[in-house]
């Protein structure tokens, strides 16, 4: 089974979030991204948010 992972921080807007987030498949990993980005940052939905999400998510583990 594969995991994936997306570090909040390294967002392209320069966030200085510490979550990071992972996930079984790429879907759940990017509803979580999203529903993190709308309650922590105040974040809107949108098809850019998506790709940047999506371009940002990397596969295996998170570091330590």
């Amino acid at each position: 089974m594969s995991q994936f992972y997306l570090v909040c921080k390294k967002r392209t807007n320069g966030s200085k979030c510490s979550t990071t987030l992972s996930a079984d498949t790429k879907e759940n990993l990017l509803t979580a991204a999203l529903q993190h980005a709308s309650s922590v940052h105040g974040l809107q939905e949108t098809r850019g948010l998506k790709d940047e999400y999506r371009s940002g998510m990397k596969k295996g583990g998170p570091p330590a």
